[in-house]
């Protein structure tokens, strides 16, 4: 079983995943998704 950061961890991931294909063609979102990626890895320590 998988403690709460790890499964955080991938519903973030996964989520940040359907952004980024979403916005695939938008360098300012990109960028922002991916400061914010890991800002929120960050809070997980991971």
């Amino acid at each position: 079983m998988t403690n709460i950061s790890q499964q955080k961890r991938l519903e973030i991931l996964k989520f940040l995943q359907t952004i980024r294909e979403e916005h695939k063609y938008n360098d300012d979102a990109l960028i922002t998704i991916e400061q914010n990626k890991h800002k929120k890895m960050s809070e997980y320590a991971i």
